[in-house]
C-alpha cells in the first residue's frame, strides 16, 4: 500500500489467481460452491440475524462450536428465506 503501482497490479494478480484456483477445483466442490452462490443473497439478509443470536454463545469459550453453529444456522435460515421468497412471487 505504499506505492501507487501496487494498487494497479495487485487486483489483476488477484483476478488471475482466482481464475486459476477455480479452474483447479474439482467439479464436486464447484457444485457445492455454486449452490452456496445461489443462496448468497438470502445469506446476506439472514447473517446479521444469526450473528446477533449466535455470537454471544461463542463468547463463553466455545469459539469453534459457536462458529460452526453460526455457519449452519445462517445456511439453514437462508434456505428457508429463499423458499419463502419463491412462494411470494
Amino acid at each position: 500500500s505504499l506505492w501507487f503501482a501496487t494498487w494497479i497490479i495487485v487486483p489483476f494478480l488477484i483476478c488471475i489467481g482466482t481464475v486459476a484456483v477455480v479452474k483447479l477445483l474439482p467439479q464436486s466442490l464447484m457444485n457445492i460452491l455454486s449452490w452456496i452462490g445461489g443462496i448468497s443473497a438470502a445469506m446476506f439478509v439472514c447473517h446479521p440475524i444469526t450473528r446477533k443470536v449466535i455470537i454471544p454463545i461463542s463468547r463463553h469459550g466455545d469459539l469453534f462450536a459457536g462458529l460452526l453453529l453460526y455457519i449452519v444456522a445462517t445456511i439453514v435460515l437462508a434456505m428457508i428465506f429463499k423458499k419463502i421468497m419463491a412462494q411470494i412471487k
